[in-house]
């Protein structure tokens, strides 16, 4: 059996599905935060997913105005603006 039929695939779903296999345990994990967080598996899942993807923009910044102000800058001066993570 393929990957793909594994999964019911409906032409009028717009959302991509993405099969992943957890290491032993997590998914108990996920699921114990997904209940403490009252949500889904599935939205605790892109609730971490995105948070991760906008905490790295965040240090990108924060890396940029570190390296402004090492070299004798103000966190307002020279500073690339990042773009905000797309929702």
């Amino acid at each position: 059996m393929l990957n793909n039929e594994a999964v019911n695939i409906r032409e009028d779903d717009k959302d991509e599905k993405f099969v992943i296999r957890l290491p032993t345990g997590m998914r108990g994990r996920v699921r114990g935060a997904a209940k403490a967080n009252h949500r889904s598996m599935n939205s605790e899942i892109i609730s971490r997913i995105e948070a991760t993807l906008r905490h790295e923009q965040e240090i990108a910044r924060l890396t940029a105005v570190i390296d402004v102000l090492l070299k004798g800058g103000t966190p307002t001066s020279n500073v690339i603006q990042l773009p905000e993570a797309s929702q």
